[in-house]
């Protein structure tokens, strides 16, 4: 696992998902280029896993399944925080500067908003 890059905490951040970008407002702490993640037995969706992160195990989010889309061998994976603590969520590629939720860039989503809205596009 390689961090590429110490995120500075930041109020939002362009995140792609199978080639469609959302803005995600979130506090982001790293961005790892290639992900690896050890399966948990029995762990319900939409975890998929655990990673190494600062001596600590950190759980882990396919989005790809979460909105239905089969995950590429290799993806990255964004640290940040959700309920006050910190979550891996794997996906293609995040823009490295942060952007400021304004509507500049389109409405950001809430990581619980995101999975919200996966829910809704697989019909659940």
């Amino acid at each position: 696992m390689t961090i590429i890059s110490s995120a500075p905490a930041c109020q939002a951040v362009v995140i792609h998902l199978a080639g469609t970008p959302y803005v995600l407002a979130t506090a982001t702490r790293d961005w790892i280029a290639q992900a690896v993640v050890t399966r948990v037995p029995g762990a319900r969706a939409p975890f998929c896993g655990v990673t190494p992160q600062a001596g600590n195990l950190v759980p882990v989010v396919d989005l790809f399944a979460c909105f239905g889309r089969p995950r590429p061998e290799h993806c990255g994976m964004l640290v940040t925080m959700w309920n006050g603590e910190p979550i891996g969520l794997l996906m293609d590629a995040v823009v490295p500067e942060p952007v400021r939720p304004d509507g500049a860039q389109g409405a950001s989503l809430g990581l619980d908003e995101l999975l919200a809205l996966a829910s809704a596009r697989r019909g659940e």
